[in-house]
């Protein structure tokens, strides 16, 4: 049995790193050969530099050039690229905790969303013009927000009216819905769609069903579920909310990320490594669900297996 590790770094008046176990089968090998070259850019999360911190790093799409953006003395995580592609915001338990923003490569780490702002700020998202973002924020009366801002932060306020948790906002290519997870019952979470102004709200899965990300030409939603059996696999639904199929077949998987040309999808989930409590690696698989293979393979770190994980595809070449 693997043990999937999730890490979600939760940021309020004191940081700490809610860490949610997940036991998981041992996962088949699917495997193919990497590309000879690909260039493209993912942003990810990984402890492999410190086994008591997590850092934001980079790596081309092949799995090479592996480059850390942050120190590993912090616990940084939920990397998201601006649509330009010239930054990357990510949460963190610096002071003062929250979200942060920094250059692409790394240079002018700065808050941009913190504690004083709003309680515990986390999961942005941008729009696809990069005018606003959208975030989750904690209240005392719900422990989890989805808030409409604008890029600075400014102007916020609530999307939705519900008094359910929401977290995983996705803005649609067009920039008009917003899709995201909202807890259903006490066990049980759906993958909904409102219109940006807060109307039209539909449900789109049902099943415990997190991590929404819209598909580039806006006709697919990938994300995350769990079968009856508590097995946790990507999926994918279309926009209306028709044609739910599985994308990948192990266990352990969460995190999906478009490509910015739709033709792949990357996840983490259990490295191939049989060994009990192995690492959690990024994947690749194209977005009709064939070839998924392993992109990172860090192994162990101080005498522990490593986590790799969050992908995040950079939009631009």
């Amino acid at each position: 049995m693997h043990v999937r590790r999730w890490a979600i770094v939760r940021i309020g008046r004191g940081a700490s790193v809610l860490v949610i176990s997940f036991a998981a089968a041992a996962c088949s090998d699917t495997t193919s050969s990497t590309p000879v070259l690909d260039a493209r850019i993912i942003a990810f999360v990984s402890d492999s530099a410190n086994p008591y911190g997590t850092s934001i790093f980079t790596m081309h799409a092949d799995g090479s050039h592996k480059t850390p953006l942050t120190s590993p003395n912090h616990h940084d995580g939920s990397p998201a690229w601006s649509p330009n592609g010239s930054s990357i915001t990510f949460e963190t338990d610096r002071q003062p905790a929250g979200i942060w923003i920094m250059n692409a490569d790394g240079s002018n780490q700065r808050p941009l969303l913190t504690s004083s702002d709003f309680y515990s700020p986390l999961d942005l998202h941008w729009s696809p013009d990069g005018q606003s973002i959208a975030f989750v924020a904690f209240t005392a009366a719900n422990p989890g927000e989805i808030m409409i801002a604008d890029a600075d932060g400014a102007n916020a306020h609530r999307l939705t009216t519900s008094s359910t948790t929401e977290r995983w906002p996705s803005w649609s290519p067009d920039g008009s819905r917003i899709a995201f997870m909202a807890q259903v019952d006490s066990v049980g979470s759906s993958i909904f769609v409102v219109n940006l102004d807060g109307t039209g709200r539909r449900r789109l899965t049902y099943g415990t069903d997190l991590q929404p990300e819209w598909s580039p030409d806006g006709a697919r939603i990938a994300f995350s579920t769990f079968d009856n059996d508590g097995r946790s696999q990507i999926s994918v639904v279309k926009q209306d909310g028709s044609d739910r199929h599985a994308l990948t077949g192990s266990d352990g998987e969460f995190d999906p990320a478009w490509s910015a040309d739709g033709r792949q999808v990357a996840y983490d989930g259990p490295s191939n490594d049989p060994m009990p409590g192995g690492p959690i690696e990024i994947y690749l698989v194209n977005s009709n669900g064939s070839a998924a293979r392993q992109i990172t393979s860090f192994g162990s770190v101080a005498g522990a297996f490593s986590i790799s994980f969050a992908p995040a595809w950079k939009p631009t070449p």
